[in-house]
């Protein structure tokens, strides 16, 4: 499915600098609005382009289906999920073009990565939802639930399973896990790992464990041996690593501890270097917690001081001293992302860097519309940068190499554009965005357009820059919802496929 991109803020911190910048006359910084990258080759962002041409000799537009709205194509585009206006959930088989109605019409919906089946779940009615799964060749989608309580997971590494809360004729709540590769519409079988008589608990899916909390209490469950252990302790104390496998606690000491979940036995503990006011702990990966923290501010400082370190085994090193950092997701490996502010006396700006690890620093830059893209072999980013108070309308596309032989570039536009579709194209050095342009009577036209660094390759206009969309790779495409009005002022709505 398609990431969702919004204007991004360094937390609340931005909403104060802006104020203390209007309200008391202040002037930032006026640096790069590049965000100190280097300009490199500048493209043109007001060339002309036919709109009749072809991409690499193929239709590079193809609409797909009338009266429906996209929701997801699996990587291996063989499928495409929709809803159609005015009724249910329908597959269209992507070879031959048939569609077939699978489900009602539902909240959410995810593929397994091998494209071997299709989950989708309603909407909460009166605390509860119904969950399908189908799966290619199915007729329709068969049900595994209509008493869910909260949302079904997913794993797929590891063990391969769907966990989710179920509630009993007695009101209870049954902990619920379904073998993914063995549930068909012939037989499902459902196993009750835990059931909890008062309140209903929330999970965290590991890759061996499946996580269990609720109230004060917290259950590990193996879903290998079938054992259920009560870790007695709340889940507001835990800090649960992202395949299950560890967790953490911070000492009042504030000391950083870890813990084996197969046995319960401390790993290791590292203390945080300094005194301060508040710690927040999240692991990064299995053998790696990343830990924020603040002290006190001080009379003379625009806000409190901050500061981020990256804790294993061996001790806590500093990621950043004016940064908190947060995992940054990206579908081949996750990275940090570290966001603060760079104040030199009353002159304060913004300052963001993508991280690999401790002391890997991928690029950086300043004021930003919004998360940077990056590519699959974590090559390079695109950022969206801006100056606060130097023309901040004008934004500055910058293409950040990510080693020291790569080459940078830029586009540069002379107000905010949409970035609603921004990302690379699936194992590619390629990059997919919004690209607009005025017409002769003043109105902006978007083009969707491919850019690496060097050459801008616009595709076709598309009517609106806020709809829905899909990149898939292999070959490289752009699945996008699309109304069109047409001359007697009534609207329709299609689905589109552009060849990238």
């Amino acid at each position: 499915m398609s990431s969702q991109r919004s204007s991004l803020l360094p937390g609340g911190a931005w909403k104060v600098l802006g104020l203390l910048l209007l309200g008391m006359g202040l002037t930032a910084c006026p640096g790069d609005p590049d965000g100190g990258m280097d300009a490199g080759t500048e493209v043109d962002a007001g060339e002309s382009f036919d709109a009749g041409e072809t991409v690499d000799g193929g239709a590079p537009v193809q609409t797909l289906m009338e009266a429906a709205l996209l929701w997801d194509v699996d990587v291996q585009q063989r499928f495409l999920v929709a809803q159609e206006a005015g009724g249910g959930m329908v597959v269209q088989d992507l070879a031959s073009g048939e569609v077939r109605t699978v489900a009602p019409p539902v909240e959410g919906l995810r593929f397994t990565a091998d494209g071997s089946a299709l989950l989708l779940w309603s909407a909460q009615a009166e605390g509860l939802r119904s969950a399908w799964l189908w799966r290619p060749g199915d007729s329709q989608a068969f049900l595994l639930s209509d008493h869910m309580q909260g949302y079904i997971l997913m794993q797929e590494h590891g063990e391969r399973y769907l966990s989710f809360i179920e509630q009993t004729p007695e009101g209870d709540s049954d902990v619920r896990v379904v073998d993914l590769d063995g549930c068909t519409a012939q037989a499902c079988s459902k196993r009750t790992l835990l059931r909890v008589l008062e309140g209903v608990p929330a999970l965290h899916a590991g890759a061996r464990y499946l996580w269990a909390w609720q109230g004060e209490r917290t259950w590990i469950i193996d879903l290998v041996l079938g054992t259920v252990q009560d870790l007695g302790m709340p889940r507001s104390q835990l800090r649960i690593s992202p395949a299950g496998s560890r967790f953490g606690v911070l000492t009042p000491k504030q000391n950083v501890q870890v813990y084996d979940t197969a046995t319960g036995a401390q790993l290791w503990e590292v203390p945080v270097e300094g005194t301060w006011v508040s710690l927040s702990a999240s692991f990064f990966n299995e053998d790696t917690v990343t830990v924020n923290v603040r002290g006190v501010q001080g009379p003379y400082e625009s806000f409190p001081p901050v500061r981020s370190f990256s804790c294993t085994a061996r001790g806590c090193t500093t990621l950043s001293w004016a940064k908190t950092c947060e995992t940054f997701a990206t579908r081949t490996q996750p990275l940090l992302f570290c966001s603060g502010v760079d104040c030199f006396g009353v002159r304060c700006s913004a300052s963001y860097t993508l991280l690999k690890g401790a002391g890997e620093e991928l690029a950086n830059g300043g004021f930003i519309d919004t998360l940077p893209a990056v590519s699959d072999d974590l090559r390079t980013s695109v950022w969206m940068t801006y100056s606060y108070i130097v023309d901040r309308e004008r934004r500055t596309l910058s293409w950040a190499p990510h080693d020291a032989g790569g080459s940078s570039g830029v586009l540069r536009y002379p107000g905010q554009i949409s970035v609603n579709l921004f990302e690379f194209i699936p194992g590619e050095q390629r990059f997919v965005f919004l690209n607009p342009k005025q017409t002769p009577v003043g109105a902006t036209e978007y083009f969707v357009s491919v850019w690496d660094g060097k050459t801008l390759q616009e595709v076709a206009p598309i009517a609106s820059p806020h709809v829905r969309h899909v990149v898939r790779g292999q070959p490289a495409a752009l699945y996008m919802n699309e109304t069109v009005t047409d001359p007697d002022g009534t609207s329709r709505v299609r689905i589109r496929r552009f060849a990238l």
